[in-house]
């Protein structure tokens, strides 16, 4: 999970988050945000989890949450095979909405999954739809409550175009017989 604030923090303000040296409010679950990746790296093995792929996000959409920043943690090399596939898959519609030169890589069995570099210069750049989640956990050390954001899901901008066009076009049809 990302953006996980201390204490002090905390207690300045217990409204917002600590993000990259500074504060930033948090974003509202099921909100989705036209994005664009900002940065690809590889977090490395701890105790709780092996070696994942973090995709940073840059909001691009105009208004409160322009230029915040949420990051996608992939776990592509996750015990769970369920977890893992899922991860897989998420890399992959990343690499659809992209250049397609990760799928590509892959057929030609080649290990791009642990190359930041191959996997940052295909990836950044991508303008990407993503639906935002907020968590929160409890500190089993501490107790504190500790809460952030993170991408729940990725979609095309194609769809949301599709989806506004066919707004406007509901929009059209509605006759107005209020008289001006």
């Amino acid at each position: 999970m990302s953006f996980i604030s201390n204490v002090a923090d905390k207690e300045l303000n217990p409204s917002k988050e600590a993000v990259g040296g500074g504060l930033q409010p948090l974003i509202p679950t099921g909100l989705k945000l036209h994005c664009v990746v900002a940065g690809v790296t590889i977090k490395p093995e701890d105790n709780y989890n092996k070696e994942c792929i973090v995709i940073e996000h840059h909001v691009m959409e105009k208004g409160q949450y322009e230029n915040f920043s949420v990051n996608h943690k992939l776990h592509v090399h996750h015990d769970d095979i369920k977890k893992r596939d899922k991860a897989r898959t998420t890399l992959l519609a990343y690499d659809s909405n992209a250049k397609g030169e990760i799928l590509k890589a892959i057929e030609a069995e080649k290990d791009v999954l642990s190359n930041v570099n191959f996997l940052a210069r295909s990836l950044n750049g991508t303008e990407i739809e993503s639906e935002i989640n907020l968590w929160e956990m409890t500190d089993i050390e501490t107790g504190e409550v500790r809460s952030g954001n993170n991408i729940k899901s990725i979609f095309p901008l194609s769809d949301r175009a599709e989806q506004d066009q066919k707004i406007v076009e509901k929009a059209e049809e509605i006759e107005d017989d209020i008289p001006f």
